[in-house]
């Protein structure tokens, strides 16, 4: 993989770090604005190539990564045109199935062949799931898959990404806090772009900057992404800056 360059995305101030958010929100008009300039930002802060596959994960606990990667992904499927897939590869905190509910099954031919896929690569027991937006699929974490931090090791998972990416043509990943766990540094050496998300204002920097040693160990270095930013001075003066 390619090495990005080290930057900042436009920050976000109305979309809770903590629980998962409402699918309501993020489907909202204004979700749409606010999330549809992350993906704009995303895939043209380097023309030099095209990011198919985005890890989003946090350095800690409750920053909003889950919500991020949601509305990414929404944001993908309403502007890339073609397929998008959302992982949860979260084994420690899955939430992707909670924001967008259960019960759809893998009902349709492109459902059924990613429900192939994933067990031909050894993760039986994932859920695949249409979801109510044309364009977007889930997949939840494996209930049950032993030695899940192995299976996410190189090459075994990129080779899943490299099929993946013949059905989709733009994958999001929701990965766990990288300072509690190694599975998002294994997974930022095998991906385009890494989104990581800071609490503003919660998250102190010694917490963020070694998170972004950690995922930067894999040759790409992490955009960073405040989430719930505070802004002091109204929105009119900034306006007129």
């Amino acid at each position: 993989m390619q090495k990005s360059s080290m930057g900042m995305l436009p920050a976000l101030n109305e979309f809770a770090a903590g629980d998962p958010p409402e699918l309501g929100r993020l489907t909202s008009e204004r979700a749409s604005i606010v999330f549809g300039g992350v993906y704009e930002n995303l895939i043209t802060s380097d023309s030099a190539r095209i990011s198919t596959v985005v890890l989003v994960c946090s350095a800690s606990k409750k920053e909003g990564a889950t919500t991020i990667a949601s509305g990414l992904a929404i944001a993908a499927s309403q502007r890339r045109g073609g397929e998008t897939l959302l992982m949860d590869c979260n084994y420690h905190n899955p939430n992707v199935l909670k924001v967008f509910g259960k019960g759809r099954g893998s009902t349709g031919e492109r459902e059924r062949l990613l429900s192939d896929l994933v067990e031909k690569h050894g993760y039986a027991g994932t859920e695949v799931s249409s979801t109510p937006l044309a364009g977007l699929t889930i997949m939840g974490t494996a209930h049950g898959l032993k030695n899940h931090v192995q299976a996410l090791e190189p090459p075994r998972f990129r080779n899943m990404l490299d099929e993946l990416t013949q059905i989709f043509t733009f994958v999001v990943i929701d990965g766990p806090p990288v300072n509690l766990h190694s599975e998002s540094t294994l997974l930022g050496s095998q991906v385009d772009r890494i989104l990581l998300v800071v609490h503003a204002g919660v998250t102190r920097m010694p917490v963020a900057s070694k998170a972004v040693e950690r995922l930067s160990a894999g040759g790409i270095q992490p955009q960073v992404i405040l989430n719930r930013r505070d802004f002091p001075i109204p929105d009119a003066v900034y306006r007129r800056l």
